[in-house]
Parts: structure tokens; C-alpha cells; sequence
């Protein structure tokens, strides 16, 4: 009740300081941007831009520069239309509101139509993505879904867990994991450059807590999930290709912001407005500390800070454009034992906890226009990430810790291509990827009254890809994509050659057919390569160097059905056959396919790569775009995941868990031109995650928690549930408007667990919880 009165206090707050109404003029608001041949980035002159839905309706045709401006729009839900002869119309949804201008840049494809044959093929569906070279398994990720849905945060992995074949059932981590895979095997590229997880508190190969990425910054971008061109290398499950905007490069423009991810002001306007260059720069700061000093209670005393950076400069020029982009982030928690409750699902009372993350890219990209038929890109930059933790027992006197562990990794990389429209049927991509990586690890522990360096690893390693990929339109219905994929790890000589293939048959207007093949490699992370073993005569050998990347088969088979223009359907189904996965020599059931189960990455020496895993499984997606101010996304996962060692057994990974459903419902009602109300709902059901059987009298016998390894991940906790609620409302004035949320996160305070401890005083086993009810409030500031 004191939690409630304190929110209905801010919520107050916020209402009188936005409830006065502006006099009686119409609020509008200027719609512009850029619309350019996809596969040649050329302009498009004449193509015809407009507002659907608009009485009369409000539209123009580019300019000879491809730019376009829209004068006078209504606020609120809008969609904007572009369209142009031969081309395959484009729509995209946006949110206008009085104190930012909205720009949208529009990339078409070329129809490939027969004479006296029409165009078949729609535009603005969700559930492709706008990478012409995909052909399953692939959709667009929109920012205005990721700020609108329920349970979200505005983190884009928290996002992508709505869709079909990706499991999130940890309250306090990002992992994606997609179809039974590894988090670890998801590739994420920032504006065309490789980089780790973008995530506050992440270790290697898993998520964090909190998202680095700026949602404020970001354009639509792409998440695919199997299959997926052969650009993209050096990943198992999946890739997350983010792309930033530009700044506004006519005006100046602020953002405020608190809310889940912190207290956040952002910056963009022009540089030189002549030369229609733009800056754009973000910075957040923890908001933890402040919601504990309320009061409300989210399950742990954990108190995470952190901050972040965003910053993008853009340069166009005749040709092409100049652009520098950074992302990075900086976090700590301190979890000191005394504190701790004895359902804590973080820390415990016999630790004090100190851990620290750094996660940071910065990179320069250059577009040049080749000829009228090609463009060429280059981005080259470097990469940082690095978690330290220390860990110290509050029950010795001794001054060492009773675990220390450093990380680091850094990379310096280029990523260059070229892309050429040949005709109107075929259009291609050739690129080179080179990239320096590097890592640190250093692990000490106190036992038996001694301090023992367990490993302290380092090395760095050349990593050279190349690829080269087509589009090619055999029929105005049918559509191959074909690709190969080159990889050599020059650390142990690796080389690896990857086949892709798709095949997209647009049955009638309303049904299409994808079936895609690729073979994909991922390397092991990098430590794992420069593990040492001493042996009996002191002599000491890296008996992990010679390790392959573990490699996944991935067959697809994809069917859309657009019921009606809002409404669509798709189901998928799939196997994925894995290979080379890094087990131990003898038997057991240690396997690297369940590396990213627990927050540290697995140090095992004198691994071979001899194990196998199979995923399979179907996927069903019911969606409705938003229209009149109402959208629905129902998804059901079915799947398997499994694994197999030198002893023969095949057993559930530690990510297979068995099923994922997902509802999500919401609703606007534009009260008038200033106001508008917003509610969503989410309903998550998802398998409880898997986990090895307790030993309970070696538990008690050594006082910390042992395990059956024998029957690895053969039990399962209970199914995860849990309900979200958004509701919120915008409100515009003449040059500002607002917008205020309370997320309502797990509203049925469901005890969903999250893993077992073990108390030495009492010699009990014990569950921890994940998170319990919390209100987020989020506010937002446009001036």
C-alpha cells in the first residue's frame, strides 16, 4: 500500500504538470526523409510518399535528390506510404507527436513483373526482413513495438523474446536464446560491424541486465533466426543487425527520459544545415538506487549502477556519407552479504559481492556510390568488453578473496563490401571481414587456506571471412537466394566453408512459400582456446588449441498467409544438426552446447570436438498490425534440444525448454489531437528451465550446492509465467510533448524460480524466486 501511495503521489505529479491544455489551434507535424534504391542506394525521383489514411490526403514525389517533406500531418498513429512504378510499395508505422520531427528514410526493391502481369508481391510485412538476400526465418525489428510492448523495458533482447522460436525466462538476464541454441551462439552487428553483447553486467557468451542499446537512436532493424545469409558468419542461433539512425539535420532537438534502463538526455540536431550533416549523442545513468529508496522491493537487495553513451556523427557528401558512431556503457554492484535476504535471488549472506562491466565500440563508416548500378561500404573500428568479480567469504580472516576473476576481450576490425545490381533479377554482394581479437582471463580462489591462480589465460588471435551472395528472380513468383560463407581462424589454421541456399515462391497474393539451407560455424569463445593443462612432469600444454568451430546444419521450411491487409499467419518448422561441439575426453556430460546456463563461461581443459546436439521443432505466429489503434501478436514454440558426449546418453540441453507461448494485446484511443491513452497486455507460458538433480548429502557434507552430472539437466523447474501491464498516455502542446507509463511487471506476483541454494547453518536446500511485482514508471520528454 505505502508502494502504491508513493507512485500515485508521482504519477500525480507528472498528471498536473502536464494536464493544462494548449489554446485551440490544430497541432500537425513535418514528415521528411529520403527514399533510394535499395541495391544501389541511387535516389529515387518521383516516387509518390503519403499518409494513409488522410482526408484529403496529404502526399508528395521526391525531389531529384530522392528527398521528400510532408507538411501538416496529424499526430499520433500514422502510417507512411511510399510507392513508385515497378517497385514494391513500402509502409511503415510511426508514432508523430508535436516535439520532434519525424524522418523516415525508405529503402524499395525492384519488382522483377512480366509484361501485362501485375505486382504481386505487398509491402510492409513485419515478418520478412528488408535484407532482399533472407529468405526464412528473418523479420523486421521495430523500435515503436519495442517502446510499446508490455514487459519490454525498451531493451531490444528483451523485445525479441515476443517472437517465435526465442526463450527468455530469466528476470535478471537478456540471453536470447533462440531454438534451443546457446545465447552465445547469437551474432550482434552494430551499422555493419561485429560486436559483443551490447548489455549492462553481461560475462562472456551471455546477457546482462540491462541494455546498452538506445532505443532512441535506433532505426528498424533486423533479427533472424536460422539460415541466414552467408554476410553473416561466425554464429550458430541467430544475428541481431542493428541499425542507428541519423540526427535530425535541420533542427535542433532534446529528449528527456526516466525510466527502466535510467535517467536519460539525449541531443540531435544539424552541423552545417548547407551540407545536411547531423549529430546525435545519448547519455543514461542507473535508476535502481532510486526505485530501492521508494520502498519497492523487486526481489534482491542488488543495487546495480551503470551508465551509458551514445553518440553518432554523420557526414554526407556527394557520393556518399562519412560517419563515426560509439556505444558503451560502464556498471558496478556491490551485494554485501549482511544485507541479503534469505530468498535472494542474487547474492548470498555468506559473500560479499563486487562486480564490474565495461562493454564499448567505436567505429568509423564510409558509403561511396560506385556507378549508378553499385555502392560500396567500409566500416572499421574497435571493440572492448570486460567483467571483473570478486567474490569474498565474510567467514575467514584471511585478507585473500575467496575468487577473483578478470576478463577482458577487445577486437580491431574491418567490414567491407560492395553491392551490384546487375538487372532488374539479379542483384549481389561481395565483402571481406578481418578482424584482430584478443582476451585476458585471470581466475583466482582461496582453498585450503592457500590462494590458487586456477588459470590466467591470454592470446590474441586473426579471424579472416569473406563471403559472396546473390538474389536472383527466376519468376516474378519465385525468388533463389544463394550464398557461400569463408572462415580461417588463423589461431590453429581452421578453415571453414559455408554453403547457403533459399528458395521463396509467392504461391498467389496471399500465400508464400520459403524453404532455406545453410551451413554455419562458430568458433569457440576465444579463452577457452588458451586453457593450459600442467602435466605430471610440470610441463605445460594448451590442450584446447586445436579445437574446431562448432558447426550447425540448419534446414527451414517457412509458410506466410495474409488472411487480410493487417492480418497474417505463419508457421515454421526446422532441424538444425550440430557438429564439432567441444566435450571432455572421458566420459561425462559436459558439453560447450550448454555453455551461457550459468553467468561464467566454463573453463575446461583438454577438450575435443567430438560432441553432437540436434534442435527441431515448430513455430506459430498469429499477428495483427497496428490499425485504428489496436495491435495482437500471438506465438507458440514447440521444440527439442539435445545433446550427446563421448558416453553415448543423448540428454536435454540446459536451453530446452520444451515450449515458449507468448500473447500480447493493446490498444490507443486518440482522445482528441493532444491526447492519447495507450494500455498493453503481455501473457507469457514458457517450460521452467532445466537443471541437474541435487546431491543432497555431498551438498551437505561440503556445504555448497553439488550436483548429479550423471542425469545433467534431466529436471525442470516449473513452468514460467508471467503477466505484464502497460498503460500510459501522450500528451502534445505547440513545440513539446510528453509521454508517461507505469509498467506493471508481473502484476500476479507469480514466485517463478529461479534456481536452488543452499544454507550451511541450517543445512536446508532452498529455492530463490525471480523477480516479484515491481512498477516501472517510465516519463518521456520531447522539447
Amino acid at each position: 500500500m505505502i508502494i502504491l501511495m508513493k507512485l500515485n503521489k508521482l504519477v500525480l505529479f507528472f498528471l498536473v504538470f502536464i494536464a493544462y491544455q494548449s489554446f485551440a489551434q490544430t497541432l500537425q507535424q513535418v514528415v521528411r526523409g529520403k527514399v533510394i534504391d535499395a541495391a544501389t542506394h541511387q535516389p529515387i525521383i518521383g516516387a509518390i510518399v503519403f499518409v494513409a489514411n488522410t482526408s484529403p490526403i496529404l502526399g508528395i514525389s521526391t525531389d531529384v535528390n530522392g528527398n521528400y517533406r510532408i507538411e501538416n500531418c496529424p499526430l499520433g498513429q500514422q502510417q507512411i506510404v511510399t510507392s513508385y512504378i515497378g517497385y514494391a510499395p513500402a509502409k511503415v508505422q510511426v508514432i508523430l507527436n508535436s516535439g520532434k520531427e519525424m524522418i523516415v528514410n525508405v529503402e524499395l526493391e525492384e519488382s522483377y513483373v512480366q509484361i501485362n502481369e501485375v505486382v504481386i508481391k505487398a509491402g510492409g510485412d513485419k515478418t520478412k526482413s528488408n535484407n532482399e538476400m533472407a529468405t526464412a526465418s528473418a523479420r523486421q525489428f521495430s523500435v515503436d513495438e519495442a517502446n510499446r510492448y508490455a514487459g519490454s523495458f525498451n531493451d531490444p533482447a528483451r523485445m525479441a523474446a515476443n517472437y517465435a522460436g526465442v526463450s527468455l525466462t530469466s528476470d535478471v538476464r537478456n540471453d536470447i536464446v533462440i531454438r534451443g541454441n546457446a545465447p552465445g551462439g547469437l551474432l550482434w552487428r552494430l551499422e555493419g560491424f561485429d560486436i559483443p553483447n551490447p548489455s549492462h553486467f553481461s560475462a562472456t557468451g551471455t546477457g546482462g541486465a540491462v541494455s546498452i542499446l538506445n532505443n532512441n537512436f535506433m532505426a528498424n532493424s533486423n533479427f533472424y533466426t536460422s539460415a541466414f545469409p552467408a554476410e553473416y558468419s561466425n554464429a550458430l542461433s541467430g544475428v541481431f543487425d542493428i541499425k542507428l539512425r541519423n540526427g535530425n539535420n535541420e533542427k535542433h532537438e532534446l529528449t528527456a527520459q526516466v525510466g527502466f534502463n535510467g535517467f536519460e538526455g539525449n541531443a540531435e540536431g544539424p552541423i552545417n544545415k548547407q551540407k545536411g550533416s547531423s549529430y546525435m549523442v545519448g547519455y543514461r545513468y542507473s535508476v535502481f538506487s532510486v526505485i530501492k529508496k521508494l520502498g519497492i522491493n523487486y526481489g534482491t537487495t542488488s543495487v546495480p549502477q551503470y551508465q551509458d553513451l551514445t553518440f553518432k556523427l554523420f557526414f554526407p557528401f556527394a557520393k556518399g556519407s562519412f560517419t563515426w558512431f560509439t556505444v558503451g556503457g560502464l556498471g558496478s554492484n556491490t551485494i554485501l552479504g549482511k544485507d541479503v535476504a534469505p530468498t535472494d535471488f542474487v547474492g548470498r549472506k555468506e559473500f560479499d559481492i563486487y562486480f564490474k562491466s565495461t562493454m564499448g565500440v567505436s567505429a568509423f563508416s564510409y558509403n561511396y556510390n560506385i556507378t549508378p548500378k553499385s555502392y560500396l561500404r567500409c566500416v572499421a573500428g574497435i571493440t572492448y568488453d570486460a567483467s571483473a568479480l570478486l567474490l569474498d567469504s565474510i567467514n575467514t580472516t584471511s585478507a585473500s578473496p575467496y575468487r577473483n576473476e578478470q576478463n577482458n576481450r577487445f577486437k580491431q576490425g574491418a567490414h567491407t563490401y560492395i553491392n551490384t545490381k546487375h538487372s532488374i533479377r539479379l542483384s549481389s554482394r561481395i565483402g571481406l571481414i578481418a578482424d584482430n581479437i584478443g582476451y585476458k582471463s585471470k581466475n583466482t580462489r582461496y582453498l585450503g587456506n592457500v590462494t590458487k591462480n586456477l588459470f590466467d589465460v591470454s592470446g590474441n588471435a586473426i579471424l579472416l571471412r569473406a563471403y559472396a551472395e546473390n538474389s536472383y528472380k527466376l519468376l516474378p513468383t519465385l525468388t533463389a537466394n544463394t550464398g557461400v560463407s569463408y572462415m580461417h581462424f588463423m589461431l590453429n589454421n581452421t578453415i571453414s566453408v559455408e554453403p547457403r541456399a533459399g528458395l521463396a515462391w509467392q504461391a498467389t497474393p496471399l500465400h508464400r512459400l520459403s524453404v532455406a539451407y545453410g551451413l554455419h560455424n562458430k568458433l569457440q569463445e576465444l579463452p577457452v582456446y588458451f586453457i593450459a593443462t600442467t602435466q605430471v612432469n610440470g610441463v605445460v600444454i594448451e590442450t584446447n588449441k586445436n579445437l574446431k568451430p562448432t558447426q550447425s546444419h540448419q534446414l527451414v521450411l517457412s509458410y506466410d498467409w495474409n488472411l487480410t491487409e493487417y492480418w497474417r499467419v505463419k508457421a515454421e518448422t526446422y532441424y538444425q544438426s550440430l557438429r564439432n561441439a567441444p566435450i571432455e575426453q572421458r566420459s561425462t556430460s559436459f558439453s560447450m552446447l550448454n555453455a551461457g546456463s550459468e553467468l561464467a563461461l566454463p573453463y575446461v581443459d583438454s577438450l575435443v570436438s567430438k560432441g553432437i546436439g540436434r534442435n527441431y521443432g515448430v513455430e506459430l505466429t498469429l499477428e495483427r498490425s497496428m490499425h485504428r489503434g489496436f495491435y495482437a501478436m500471438a506465438t507458440l514454440s514447440l521444440f527439442k534440444s539435445e545433446y550427446k558426449t563421448n558416453d553415448g546418453v543423448w540428454r536435454k540441453t540446459a536451453f530446452s525448454s520444451d515450449f515458449v507461448t507468448n500473447a500480447l494485446v493493446g490498444k490507443e484511443w486518440k482522445l482528441n489531437d493532444k491526447f492519447t491513452l495507450t494500455s498493453d497486455i503481455k501473457f507469457t507460458v514458457a517450460g521452467g528451465r532445466r537443471y541437474s538433480p541435487i546431491d543432497t548429502a555431498a551438498t551437505q557434507v561440503l556445504g555448497f550446492i553439488t550436483r548429479n552430472e550423471h542425469d545433467a539437466y534431466s529436471q525442470q523447474y516449473k513452468n514460467y509465467q508471467r503477466i505484464d501491464i502497460r498503460i500510459g498516455f501522450r500528451q502534445n502542446f505547440k513545440h513539446t510533448a510528453h509521454e508517461l507509463a507505469v509498467s506493471l511487471t508481473n502484476v500476479t506476483n507469480r514466485k517463478n524460480i529461479f534456481g536452488v541454494d543452499y544454507n550451511p547453518t541450517y543445512k536446508t536446500i532452498y529455492y530463490t524466486y525471480q523477480l516479484q511485482f515491481v512498477p516501472i514508471l517510465l516519463y518521456r520528454l520531447y522539447f
